[in-house]
C-alpha cells in the first residue's frame, strides 16, 4: 500500500483551516427524518432516543478487541462538511471517526480512519455492532448480488420499522463477516485488514432505518456509492479499503467532473463555465500513437500535470487515454448564444452533462488493455494465438481459453489465467503485442510494448471460477484445472503400487522439500510414497498436452474420483434391479446405490440414457442425494491481483 499520511494530513489540515470546527460537547444529539434523535457518546457509538427509536446501539467499534476512547468529553462539528469529527483509539493504534447525518435520508454515514505508529505492520480486526431496541420479527444478511459477499445487516422489528448497518460497499475486497443469530437483536460485523507503518486506513460504514428489511436491501442494491462519497476528499476516499475500485470517482488523482442539464469547463483558478461543449472530436497524440475519439462517447477531460500537462480523455465505458490534445482550445456554446474559445492551458478539467440521470459505475469486465501509466483501453479479441512460454515448454494458446494476462512489475513473469480456472506462469515471447482498439477511428493495430502493459482482460472470471473441478497445484503457484489419468506406480516401503489415477482423490506433498507424496484413493485409502515416473502427462486448456515434473507438485485434489471396476461392477448390478419386477428388490438397489457413497456419481450419470421412466427416476433420485453429500470444492484460482 502506497504512503498516504503526508497527503491525506494536507487535506485533512487544508479542511480544518478552510472551515470553522466548533467544538461541541458529548453526548451529542441531532435530528432524524422520523421524530428521533440521533446521539453520539465519546466512545463513538450511536443511540437513538424519541417516537420509536430503532436503534439502541450503531456503530459500537472495538479495535483488536479492545473498545477505543477518547480523553474528553468533546468533538467538533466541522462548518463546512458538516461532520463530527472524534479522535479515538489507543496508543499506537489511532482512530478518526467521522460521522455525518443526512437528514433528508436519516441515514447517519461514518468514516473511520486507522492510523498505524507502531513502528511496524499492522493487522487489524475491526468489530462493529448494531442493537435495536425492539424485538426482531424478521432478519437478512445483505449481500454484493454480484459477489455474493456479506456487506450488511437488515432487520424489521416490533416497532414497524427496519434496522439497517450497511459495513461495506458492493464489490469491496475487504468485506465484513456478519455474525448474527436469527431472533436476536444484535448483530455484529467483523472486517480485517493490514495498516502499514507510519500509514493510515479508512472503512466507511451507513445505519438507517427503512420501512422494511425488503426496502433497505433495495436501497443497498441501487445506491452509488460514488454519489454517497461524493463529498469525501480524493485523498480519504483513496484509502477506504471496504468499496469497490470504481467507487471513488477520481481519475489521475483529480474527480471526474459531470454536468446535470449542461456541460462544464473548469478552469485552474476554481472558476467553471457552464454551456454547451462544441466539439466532434479529440484528436490526442499519445505514448501508442495518434487516436481521433468520437465525442459522443466522451465523459471527461482532466488536465494533469504542472510544468508539463498531459490530458486524460475518459470515456462512457471507463477508458482512459493519456496524451496531448492537438487543439489547444475548448470551444463553449454559452447561455448568452456567445461561442468562447477557452485556452486549455488554463482548464483544469472539462466534463460532459448527465442529462439529470445517475452516470452509470464502470465495471471493466469487456476485453481491456491496461498499461502501466494508467490508461486503459477497450480492445477487440485477439483471433492470433497467445504464444507463451513456461517451465514446463512453450505453450500456443487459443485466446477463447485466455480469461487475462498479468504483467507483474519489473517484467520477470507473465501470469495467463485461464477460462477453466487454471493460472501458469511464464513469459509472453513477443516484445510488443498488436490490439485493435474499439474506441478509436481505423482498422490498424495498435503495437503496445510489454513493457508498458499490466494487464490484458479477455474474459471476466465468475467467482466460482474452478470450483468442484480436479485441480493440479504446482511449487511456484502454478494451478492447473485437469485430470491425472491412466496408471500411477508409487513406491512404497512395502511394495510397489499400481494406481488407476482416475481413482485418485488426492496426491498431497508431505513437506515442499520431501519428494514423499500422500495418495488418498475414492474409498479413503491413504498410501504414502514416491512417484516412480520422473513426470505427469496432463492436459492445459482442455486438449494441450504437458508433461510436468513430478518433482513440480504440490498438491492434486479430485472432488469426483472414479470408483475401482469391482465398485463399478457393483453399481451395474444395483442399476439392472431397479427395472425388476418386485417392488421390494427395487426398493433395497435404490438403498443399496445410496450406501455406495458419492463415488458413483460418474457412474450412474452414465447409465441414465434408455432407461425405462421409473429407472430414470429412482436414478434421479439417487443422484440428487449423492450430489447432495458430495462437499462442494472450493475454487482453486487465486483471484486477479488489484490494480495498482
Amino acid at each position: 500500500m502506497r504512503k498516504s499520511i503526508p497527503a491525506l494530513a494536507l487535506v485533512l489540515t487544508a479542511l480544518a483551516s478552510a472551515a470553522r470546527a466548533d467544538t461541541v460537547q458529548l453526548p451529542y444529539q441531532t435530528g432524524d427524518n422520523n421524530g428521533n434523535q440521533w446521539i453520539v457518546y465519546y466512545q463513538g457509538q450511536l443511540q437513538q432516543q424519541g417516537n420509536q427509536p430503532i436503534f439502541s446501539q450503531a456503530g459500537m467499534i472495538t479495535i483488536n478487541g479492545q473498545q477505543p476512547n477518547q480523553n474528553t468529553q468533546q468533538a467538533t462539528l466541522d462548518d463546512k462538511t458538516h461532520e463530527l469529527i472524534l479522535n479515538l483509539g489507543r496508543n499506537d493504534k489511532r482512530c478518526q471517526r467521522r460521522i455525518k447525518f443526512d437528514e433528508e435520508t436519516g441515514i447517519v454515514r461514518i468514516i473511520d480512519i486507522f492510523e498505524n505508529t507502531s513502528g511496524s505492520d499492522q493487522q487489524y480486526n475491526i468489530s462493529l455492532m448494531t442493537n435495536t431496541n425492539f424485538g426482531v420479527t424478521n432478519a437478512q444478511v445483505l449481500e454484493d448480488a454480484r459477489k455474493k459477499t456479506q456487506i450488511g445487516w437488515a432487520a424489521d422489528t416490533g416497532a414497524s420499522r427496519a434496522a439497517m448497518s450497511l459495513w461495506a460497499g458492493k464489490g469491496a475486497k475487504v468485506t465484513p463477516t456478519v455474525r448474527y443469530n436469527q431472533g436476536n437483536n444484535q448483530a455484529t460485523a467483523v472486517l480485517n485488514f493490514k495498516v502499514p507503518n507510519k500509514d493510515k486506513v479508512a472503512i466507511v460504514h451507513w445505519h438507517g432505518s427503512f420501512d422494511t428489511a425488503d426496502a433497505a436491501n433495495t436501497w443497498v442494491q441501487q445506491m452509488r456509492e460514488t454519489k454517497l462519497l461524493a463529498d469525501v476528499p480524493t485523498e480519504l476516499r483513496k484509502i477506504i479499503v471496504n468499496i469497490g475500485a470504481n467507487a471513488g470517482g477520481s481519475i489521475g488523482g483529480r474527480e471526474v467532473l459531470r454536468g446535470d442539464v449542461n456541460d462544464i469547463v473548469e478552469l485552474r483558478n476554481g472558476d467553471q463555465m457552464r454551456g454547451d461543449l462544441k466539439i466532434d472530436k479529440f484528436d490526442i497524440v499519445t505514448d501508442f500513437g495518434p487516436l481521433s475519439l468520437d465525442a459522443k462517447k466522451v465523459v471527461c477531460v482532466l488536465n494533469v500535470g504542472e510544468t508539463r500537462p498531459r490530458q486524460l480523455i475518459v470515456t462512457s465505458d471507463g477508458e482512459i487515454f493519456g496524451g496531448e490534445l492537438s487543439s489547444k482550445t475548448i470551444p463553449l456554446l454559452l447561455s448568452s448564444g456567445q461561442t468562447t474559445q477557452v485556452p486549455l492551458s488554463q482548464i483544469a478539467r472539462v466534463g460532459y452533462r448527465t442529462g439529470g440521470t445517475e452516470p452509470p459505475e464502470w465495471s471493466l469486465n469487456q476485453p481491456m488493455i491496461f498499461l502501466r501509466s494508467g490508461e486503459r483501453c477497450l480492445i477487440a479479441p485477439p483471433t492470433e494465438p497467445i504464444e507463451f512460454v513456461t517451465r514446463y515448454g512453450p505453450l500456443s494458446l487459443k485466446p477463447d481459453r485466455v480469461a487475462a494476462v498479468v504483467l507483474k512489475n519489473g517484467g520477470n513473469a507473465h501470469d495467463v489465467y485461464l477460462v477453466d480456472g487454471s493460472k501458469l506462469s511464464g513469459l509472453l515471447t513477443r516484445p510488443q503485442w498488436g490490439m485493435k482498439l474499439t474506441s478509436a477511428s481505423g482498422d490498424a493495430k495498435v503495437q503496445f510494448p510489454l513493457a508498458a502493459v499490466a494487464r490484458v482482460l479477455l474474459k471476466p472470471l465468475p467467482d466460482d471460477v474452478g470450483a468442484g473441478v480436479s485441480t493440479l497445484s504446482l511449487l511456484g503457484g502454478d494451478i492447473v484445472a485437469t485430470r491425472i489419468e491412466g496408471s500411477l506406480k508409487l513406491n512404497t516401503p512395502f511394495d510397489v503400487l499400481d494406481i488407476n489415477a482416475s481413482e485418485v482423490r488426492s496426491l498431497v506433498r508431505s513437506d515442499e522439500d520431501s519428494s514423499e507424496l500422500v495418495v488418498t484413493l475414492f474409498d479413503q485409502s491413504v498410501f504414502r510414497g514416491t512417484l516412480v515416473a520422473p513426470s505427469l502427462s496432463v492436459k492445459i486448456g482442455g486438449d494441450i498436452p504437458v508433461e510436468v515434473p513430478t518433482a513440480a507438485l504440490r498438491e492434486y485434489q479430485n472432488p469426483q474420483p472414479f470408483p475401482s471396476q469391482s465398485i463399478v461392477q457393483k453399481t451395474k448390478e444395483q442399476v439392472a434391479l431397479l427395472n425388476a419386477e418386485d417392488w421390494k428388490q427395487r426398493e433395497a438397489a435404490e438403498a443399496a446405490l445410496v450406501n455406495l457413497g458419492p463415488t458413483i456419481v460418474g457412474v450412474l450419470q452414465s447409465s441414465t440414457g434408455d432407461q425405462p421412466p421409473e429407472v430414470q427416476q429412482r436414478l434421479q433420485s439417487v443422484l440428487k442425494r449423492l450430489k447432495r453429500d458430495t462437499p462442494t470444492a472450493a475454487s482453486r484460482l487465486s483471484p486477479l491481483p488489484p490494480l495498482e
